[in-house]
């Protein structure tokens, strides 16, 4: 992420720019340090992540690559979560891609909510 409260992952690390918009302008201007949090996500944590950030891609996530990456597949990490997002027609699975439907889209935080 970038900008004031962002949060991003990269490297299994996540982490969280400060949230005050004056102190990260400060900071920049400084040159000092803007992040005010990280965090060493482990094997489960990182593949949930994963998930999330690429179900905000139109997309969304391929299966194939995180059973590549994280040697998990999503029925395994969800299980009756998953099932139960795609009964309600938020979530779909298609072609080894799992995606946010229309019905999702709106939805999307409280989808995300349920796969933290």
């Amino acid at each position: 992420g970038c900008g004031a409260g962002a949060v991003g992952y990269i490297d299994k690390i996540r982490f969280r720019i400060v949230d005050d918009p004056v102190g990260y302008c400060d900071a920049i201007e400084k040159g000092s340090e803007t992040v005010a949090e990280r965090e060493k996500l482990g094997r489960y944590d990182s593949f949930r992540e994963t998930v999330m950030i690429g179900l905000r891609l139109v997309k969304g996530v391929e299966e194939g690559r995180l059973l590549a990456r994280f040697g998990l597949s999503l029925a395994e990490v969800y299980g009756e979560t998953l099932s139960d997002l795609m009964a309600q027609e938020l979530l779909v699975y298609e072609a080894g891609r799992l995606f946010l439907t229309r019905r999702g889209l709106r939805f999307a935080n409280q989808v995300m909510a349920r796969l933290v």
